[in-house]
């Protein structure tokens, strides 16, 4: 029963993060910063999703969603920071594109690599290691309240990931 519950809480946490980004989107009043706070929700919706599927049926009808879940965590820091940076700044540029490489990279050594993979224990002190530096980079931004959201989703983060 409790695993029922457990279950019903992901996927209504996955449900109301994608309907939040979508609310927020449609909203935002073009604001960068929004666009950011909804790629996070959805990317944390989507490894609530992934955590409420099996793994087996998932490795087996859905192997390349899934194994991209796995590599998500890259993507929560950037976001993280890149929301914070636009909140006061609203003039996107290309050059952030260069946050989200660990993730592209990580994906397509994955995917390209046909050597040995990287240990799930390096995968996680790696995407660690990714997430204080952008929980850092973050807190050099922005105020107290911030620094509280900031510190509330490494925290929460970080236990997805181990």
């Amino acid at each position: 029963m409790s695993h029922q519950i457990n279950l019903f809480i992901l996927i209504f946490g996955a449900i109301q993060g994608f309907l939040l980004s979508l609310w927020f989107l449609r909203n935002s009043q073009n604001r960068v910063s929004i666009f950011y706070l909804a790629a996070f929700l959805t990317v944390v919706s989507l490894q609530l999703t992934f955590k409420v599927v099996t793994k087996e049926w998932a490795m087996e009808h859905v192997v390349i969603p899934y194994v991209i879940s796995y590599k998500l965590p890259y993507l929560i820091g950037p976001l993280l920071f890149l929301f914070i940076r636009y909140r006061e700044q609203q003039r996107w540029r290309p050059a952030d594109l260069i946050h989200f490489l660990p993730f592209v990279f990580f994906t397509a050594l994955f995917f390209l690599w046909t050597g040995p993979q990287l240990h799930p224990y390096a995968q996680a002190l790696l995407q660690s290691i990714s997430l204080l530096v952008y929980v850092h980079l973050s807190l050099r931004l922005r105020d107290e309240h911030v620094r509280q959201f900031i510190a509330f989703v490494a925290s929460a983060e970080f236990i997805i990931i181990v």
